[in-house]
Protein backbone atom coordinates (compact mmCIF):
# COMPACT_ATOMS: atom_id res chain seq x y z
CA UNK A 1 0.00 0.00 0.00
CA UNK A 2 1.37 3.43 -0.92
CA UNK A 3 0.47 6.75 0.66
CA UNK A 4 -2.81 5.51 2.10
CA UNK A 5 -5.21 7.45 4.26
CA UNK A 6 -5.93 4.48 6.51
CA UNK A 7 -6.97 5.53 10.00
CA UNK A 8 -6.22 2.15 11.56
CA UNK A 9 -3.63 0.67 9.27
CA UNK A 10 -2.50 -1.77 11.97
CA UNK A 11 -5.84 -3.55 11.66
CA UNK A 12 -5.19 -4.36 8.02
CA UNK A 13 -1.68 -5.47 8.78
CA UNK A 14 -2.93 -7.63 11.61
CA UNK A 15 -5.54 -9.20 9.36
CA UNK A 16 -2.88 -9.93 6.78
CA UNK A 17 -0.78 -11.70 9.35
CA UNK A 18 -3.55 -14.05 10.45
CA UNK A 19 -5.50 -14.65 7.23
CA UNK A 20 -4.27 -17.17 4.68
CA UNK A 21 -6.05 -15.23 1.94
CA UNK A 22 -7.33 -11.66 1.95
CA UNK A 23 -11.00 -11.01 2.60
CA UNK A 24 -12.21 -8.78 -0.22
CA UNK A 25 -15.78 -8.37 1.07
CA UNK A 26 -16.11 -8.40 4.89
CA UNK A 27 -19.64 -9.46 5.87
CA UNK A 28 -19.76 -8.51 9.56
CA UNK A 29 -23.06 -6.88 10.64
CA UNK A 30 -22.60 -3.14 11.06
CA UNK A 31 -20.02 -2.81 8.28
CA UNK A 32 -20.68 0.25 6.16
CA UNK A 33 -19.26 1.86 3.03
CA UNK A 34 -19.94 5.39 1.73
CA UNK A 35 -19.17 6.41 -1.87
CA UNK A 36 -18.73 9.59 -3.87
CA UNK A 37 -20.29 9.49 -7.31
CA UNK A 38 -19.00 11.15 -10.47
CA UNK A 39 -20.81 11.24 -13.80
CA UNK A 40 -24.58 10.75 -14.03
CA UNK A 41 -25.41 10.87 -10.32
CA UNK A 42 -28.25 11.87 -8.03
CA UNK A 43 -27.98 14.19 -5.06
CA UNK A 44 -27.41 11.47 -2.43
CA UNK A 45 -24.21 9.57 -1.75
CA UNK A 46 -24.69 5.78 -1.95
CA UNK A 47 -24.24 3.91 1.34
CA UNK A 48 -23.71 0.14 1.48
CA UNK A 49 -24.33 -1.69 4.74
CA UNK A 50 -24.34 -5.15 6.27
CA UNK A 51 -27.66 -4.74 8.07
CA UNK A 52 -27.86 -8.02 10.01
CA UNK A 53 -27.12 -11.72 9.84
CA UNK A 54 -29.27 -14.83 9.94
CA UNK A 55 -29.05 -18.59 9.63
CA UNK A 56 -30.92 -20.34 6.82
CA UNK A 57 -31.05 -24.12 7.24
CA UNK A 58 -27.97 -24.03 9.44
CA UNK A 59 -25.91 -21.81 7.10
CA UNK A 60 -24.93 -18.27 8.10
CA UNK A 61 -25.71 -15.33 5.78
CA UNK A 62 -25.38 -11.56 6.02
CA UNK A 63 -27.87 -9.10 4.54
CA UNK A 64 -26.21 -6.55 2.25
CA UNK A 65 -28.03 -3.34 1.44
CA UNK A 66 -26.19 -2.58 -1.76
CA UNK A 67 -26.08 -0.22 -4.70
CA UNK A 68 -29.45 1.05 -5.96
CA UNK A 69 -31.20 -0.21 -2.82
CA UNK A 70 -30.75 -3.88 -3.68
CA UNK A 71 -30.89 -6.22 -0.65
CA UNK A 72 -29.18 -9.61 -0.82
CA UNK A 73 -28.33 -12.40 1.61
CA UNK A 74 -24.64 -13.29 1.15
CA UNK A 75 -22.10 -15.78 2.44
CA UNK A 76 -18.48 -16.40 1.54
CA UNK A 77 -16.99 -19.90 1.42
CA UNK A 78 -13.45 -21.03 2.19
CA UNK A 79 -12.48 -20.77 -1.49
CA UNK A 80 -13.22 -17.05 -1.59
CA UNK A 81 -16.49 -17.45 -3.49
CA UNK A 82 -19.27 -15.05 -2.50
CA UNK A 83 -22.72 -16.65 -2.80
CA UNK A 84 -26.13 -14.93 -2.89
CA UNK A 85 -29.16 -16.74 -1.48
CA UNK A 86 -32.75 -16.63 -2.71
CA UNK A 87 -34.57 -17.29 0.60
CA UNK A 88 -37.77 -18.37 -1.18
CA UNK A 89 -36.22 -21.09 -3.35
CA UNK A 90 -33.19 -21.83 -1.19
CA UNK A 91 -30.98 -21.62 -4.28
CA UNK A 92 -27.64 -19.85 -4.35
CA UNK A 93 -26.06 -17.77 -7.12
CA UNK A 94 -22.36 -17.05 -7.43
CA UNK A 95 -21.53 -13.37 -7.12
CA UNK A 96 -17.73 -13.26 -6.99
CA UNK A 97 -14.85 -15.73 -7.29
CA UNK A 98 -12.10 -13.65 -5.76
CA UNK A 99 -9.41 -16.30 -6.23
CA UNK A 100 -10.32 -17.40 -9.74
CA UNK A 101 -7.34 -17.49 -12.13
CA UNK A 102 -6.61 -14.12 -13.68
CA UNK A 103 -8.45 -13.72 -16.98
CA UNK A 104 -10.65 -16.81 -16.56
CA UNK A 105 -14.37 -15.87 -16.75
CA UNK A 106 -16.85 -17.10 -14.13
CA UNK A 107 -20.63 -16.90 -13.95
CA UNK A 108 -21.95 -14.10 -11.76
CA UNK A 109 -25.26 -12.76 -10.53
CA UNK A 110 -23.79 -9.67 -8.86
CA UNK A 111 -25.05 -7.42 -11.64
CA UNK A 112 -28.42 -8.14 -13.29
CA UNK A 113 -27.15 -7.01 -16.71
CA UNK A 114 -23.83 -8.89 -16.83
CA UNK A 115 -23.73 -12.65 -16.40
CA UNK A 116 -19.95 -13.16 -16.45
CA UNK A 117 -16.89 -11.53 -14.92
CA UNK A 118 -13.16 -12.14 -14.59
CA UNK A 119 -10.29 -11.02 -12.40
CA UNK A 120 -7.99 -8.68 -14.33
CA UNK A 121 -5.32 -8.31 -11.64
CA UNK A 122 -4.89 -8.41 -7.86
CA UNK A 123 -2.19 -5.74 -7.94
CA UNK A 124 -4.04 -2.76 -9.37
CA UNK A 125 -2.56 0.61 -8.36
CA UNK A 126 -5.68 2.43 -7.21
CA UNK A 127 -5.80 6.16 -6.49
CA UNK A 128 -8.97 7.72 -5.12
CA UNK A 129 -10.44 10.02 -2.45
CA UNK A 130 -9.52 7.64 0.40
CA UNK A 131 -5.90 7.21 -0.69
CA UNK A 132 -3.61 5.14 -2.85
CA UNK A 133 -3.42 1.34 -2.66
CA UNK A 134 -1.27 -0.98 -4.78
CA UNK A 135 -2.89 -4.33 -3.93
CA UNK A 136 -6.42 -3.81 -5.26
CA UNK A 137 -8.28 -6.60 -7.08
CA UNK A 138 -9.69 -5.39 -10.41
CA UNK A 139 -12.81 -7.22 -11.62
CA UNK A 140 -14.19 -6.72 -15.14
CA UNK A 141 -17.69 -7.72 -16.23
CA UNK A 142 -18.55 -9.29 -19.57
CA UNK A 143 -20.81 -7.86 -22.23
CA UNK A 144 -23.99 -6.35 -20.82
CA UNK A 145 -27.37 -7.81 -21.77
CA UNK A 146 -29.05 -4.49 -21.01
CA UNK A 147 -29.11 -1.54 -23.38
CA UNK A 148 -26.90 1.24 -22.02
CA UNK A 149 -26.89 -0.19 -18.49
CA UNK A 150 -24.89 -2.45 -16.23
CA UNK A 151 -21.66 -2.69 -14.27
CA UNK A 152 -18.35 -2.46 -16.13
CA UNK A 153 -15.71 -2.88 -13.42
CA UNK A 154 -15.34 -3.19 -9.66
CA UNK A 155 -12.23 -2.77 -7.54
CA UNK A 156 -11.75 -4.49 -4.14
CA UNK A 157 -9.30 -3.58 -1.39
CA UNK A 158 -8.31 -6.50 0.89
CA UNK A 159 -10.13 -6.52 4.26
CA UNK A 160 -12.13 -3.46 3.21
CA UNK A 161 -14.44 -4.12 0.24
CA UNK A 162 -15.35 -2.26 -2.94
CA UNK A 163 -13.29 0.92 -3.38
CA UNK A 164 -14.51 1.71 -6.90
CA UNK A 165 -17.42 0.67 -9.12
CA UNK A 166 -17.84 1.79 -12.73
CA UNK A 167 -21.27 1.58 -14.40
CA UNK A 168 -22.88 2.38 -17.72
CA UNK A 169 -26.17 4.29 -17.69
CA UNK A 170 -28.36 5.64 -20.46
CA UNK A 171 -27.16 9.14 -19.56
CA UNK A 172 -23.48 8.20 -19.58
CA UNK A 173 -20.87 6.55 -17.35
CA UNK A 174 -21.05 6.63 -13.56
CA UNK A 175 -18.21 5.94 -11.11
CA UNK A 176 -18.43 5.34 -7.37
CA UNK A 177 -15.31 5.86 -5.23
CA UNK A 178 -15.05 4.95 -1.56
CA UNK A 179 -14.75 7.92 0.80
CA UNK A 180 -15.47 6.15 4.11
CA UNK A 181 -15.63 2.61 5.41
CA UNK A 182 -16.34 1.18 8.82
CA UNK A 183 -15.61 -2.53 9.12
CA UNK A 184 -15.30 -4.66 12.23
CA UNK A 185 -16.59 -1.83 14.41
CA UNK A 186 -13.74 0.59 13.64
CA UNK A 187 -13.08 3.23 11.01
CA UNK A 188 -10.65 1.74 8.53
CA UNK A 189 -10.64 4.28 5.74
CA UNK A 190 -11.78 7.87 5.40
CA UNK A 191 -11.11 10.60 2.89
CA UNK A 192 -9.55 13.87 4.14
CA UNK A 193 -12.02 15.43 6.57
CA UNK A 194 -12.54 17.71 9.56
CA UNK A 195 -14.85 16.38 12.27
CA UNK A 196 -15.84 16.75 15.91
CA UNK A 197 -17.52 14.02 17.91
CA UNK A 198 -18.73 12.90 21.32
CA UNK A 199 -18.48 9.20 22.12
CA UNK A 200 -19.95 7.49 25.20
CA UNK A 201 -19.44 3.90 26.26
CA UNK A 202 -23.11 2.85 26.61
CA UNK A 203 -26.64 3.83 25.67
CA UNK A 204 -28.14 2.44 28.91
CA UNK A 205 -26.66 2.83 32.41
CA UNK A 206 -27.95 0.73 35.30
CA UNK A 207 -27.96 2.13 38.81
CA UNK A 208 -27.62 -0.78 41.25
CA UNK A 209 -30.09 -0.49 44.13
CA UNK A 210 -30.09 -4.17 45.01
CA UNK A 211 -30.04 -4.43 48.84
CA UNK A 212 -27.93 -3.87 50.71
CA UNK A 213 -27.54 -0.59 48.80
CA UNK A 214 -23.90 0.45 48.41
CA UNK A 215 -23.71 4.18 47.53
CA UNK A 216 -20.41 3.61 45.75
CA UNK A 217 -22.08 1.12 43.40
CA UNK A 218 -25.43 2.84 42.91
CA UNK A 219 -23.99 5.71 40.85
CA UNK A 220 -23.05 4.48 37.36
CA UNK A 221 -20.11 6.13 35.67
CA UNK A 222 -20.02 7.15 32.01
CA UNK A 223 -16.83 7.29 30.00
CA UNK A 224 -17.11 10.17 27.55
CA UNK A 225 -14.56 10.92 24.84
CA UNK A 226 -14.44 14.25 23.02
CA UNK A 227 -12.56 14.09 19.73
CA UNK A 228 -11.49 16.76 17.25
CA UNK A 229 -10.06 15.26 14.06
CA UNK A 230 -8.34 17.23 11.33
CA UNK A 231 -7.43 14.80 8.58
CA UNK A 232 -6.92 17.53 6.00
CA UNK A 233 -3.64 19.08 4.91
CA UNK A 234 -4.63 22.51 6.26
CA UNK A 235 -4.56 23.47 9.98
CA UNK A 236 -7.58 25.08 11.64
CA UNK A 237 -7.40 28.07 13.95
CA UNK A 238 -8.54 27.59 17.57
CA UNK A 239 -9.05 30.69 19.72
CA UNK A 240 -9.31 30.14 23.49
CA UNK A 241 -10.68 32.96 25.70
CA UNK A 242 -9.33 31.23 28.83
CA UNK A 243 -7.33 28.22 29.94
CA UNK A 244 -10.39 26.00 29.66
CA UNK A 245 -10.36 23.79 26.55
CA UNK A 246 -13.65 21.86 26.70
CA UNK A 247 -16.83 21.33 28.68
CA UNK A 248 -19.60 18.77 29.03
CA UNK A 249 -23.08 18.86 30.49
CA UNK A 250 -26.05 16.54 31.02
CA UNK A 251 -29.68 17.64 30.63
CA UNK A 252 -32.83 15.79 31.59
CA UNK A 253 -35.97 15.42 29.48
CA UNK A 254 -37.18 18.86 30.63
CA UNK A 255 -34.00 20.45 29.31
CA UNK A 256 -32.62 21.18 32.79
CA UNK A 257 -28.87 20.95 33.37
CA UNK A 258 -28.30 18.27 36.02
CA UNK A 259 -24.48 18.02 35.76
CA UNK A 260 -21.72 20.11 34.23
CA UNK A 261 -18.06 19.16 34.17
CA UNK A 262 -16.75 22.70 34.71
CA UNK A 263 -18.88 23.43 37.81
CA UNK A 264 -16.62 24.20 40.75
CA UNK A 265 -13.46 24.31 38.61
CA UNK A 266 -11.21 27.32 38.14
CA UNK A 267 -9.35 28.08 34.90
CA UNK A 268 -6.59 30.61 34.27
CA UNK A 269 -7.77 33.78 32.54
CA UNK A 270 -5.25 33.37 29.76
CA UNK A 271 -6.13 34.09 26.13
CA UNK A 272 -4.70 31.58 23.66
CA UNK A 273 -4.63 30.88 19.93
CA UNK A 274 -3.26 27.86 18.08
CA UNK A 275 -3.16 26.18 14.71
CA UNK A 276 -4.29 22.57 14.93
CA UNK A 277 -3.77 19.73 12.48
CA UNK A 278 -3.30 17.51 10.75
CA UNK A 279 -3.98 15.20 13.68
CA UNK A 280 -6.53 14.15 16.29
CA UNK A 281 -7.05 15.48 19.79
CA UNK A 282 -8.98 13.50 22.43
CA UNK A 283 -10.27 14.46 25.85
CA UNK A 284 -11.71 11.73 28.09
CA UNK A 285 -13.98 12.42 31.05
CA UNK A 286 -15.35 10.02 33.67
CA UNK A 287 -18.87 11.27 34.35
CA UNK A 288 -20.66 10.15 37.53
CA UNK A 289 -24.34 9.97 36.64
CA UNK A 290 -25.44 11.90 39.69
CA UNK A 291 -26.94 15.32 40.20
CA UNK A 292 -25.45 18.30 42.01
CA UNK A 293 -26.70 16.71 45.23
CA UNK A 294 -24.45 13.69 44.44
CA UNK A 295 -27.49 11.40 44.34
CA UNK A 296 -27.96 8.99 41.43
CA UNK A 297 -29.87 10.54 38.54
CA UNK A 298 -33.55 9.51 38.44
CA UNK A 299 -34.48 6.93 35.82
CA UNK A 300 -35.24 8.39 32.42
CA UNK A 301 -33.80 9.77 29.21
CA UNK A 302 -30.93 12.26 29.19
CA UNK A 303 -28.79 14.15 26.70
CA UNK A 304 -25.07 14.66 27.13
CA UNK A 305 -23.50 17.52 25.20
CA UNK A 306 -19.81 18.36 24.84
CA UNK A 307 -18.06 21.25 23.16
CA UNK A 308 -14.69 22.91 22.76
CA UNK A 309 -14.66 26.24 24.58
CA UNK A 310 -13.36 28.21 21.63
CA UNK A 311 -14.48 31.72 20.77
CA UNK A 312 -16.92 31.36 19.11
CA UNK A 313 -18.10 27.84 19.99
CA UNK A 314 -18.10 25.96 16.68
CA UNK A 315 -17.31 22.40 17.75
CA UNK A 316 -20.26 20.86 19.63
CA UNK A 317 -21.96 17.45 19.72
CA UNK A 318 -24.75 15.68 21.64
CA UNK A 319 -25.71 12.06 22.38
CA UNK A 320 -28.76 10.61 24.11
CA UNK A 321 -28.70 7.91 26.79
CA UNK A 322 -30.90 6.35 29.46
CA UNK A 323 -30.55 5.74 33.20
CA UNK A 324 -32.33 2.73 34.72
CA UNK A 325 -32.67 1.80 38.41
CA UNK A 326 -32.30 -1.89 39.20
CA UNK A 327 -33.85 -3.20 42.45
Amino acid sequence: MLGTRIITASLLLGAAAFAAEPDYFPLHPGNQWVYRCTGNCGDELPVLEIARDRSFNGTWYALLKGFHGRETWLRQDSDGVLWALDPDSGLETRWYSFFAPVGEPFDTGADPCSRSASVVTREFDYRGPAGRFDDVLQLRYGESACADAGANEEYFLPWTGIVRRVETTIAGPRTYDLIYSRTGGVTVIAEPHLSFGLHIDRSLYDADFMPPVDPSRSVPVMTARIALTNATDQPVSLVWPSGQRYDLEIRNERGEVVWRWSDGKAFPAVFGEEKFGPGERNHTILVPLAGRDMKTLPPGRYTVTAWLTTEPVVYKASVGFEVRHVF
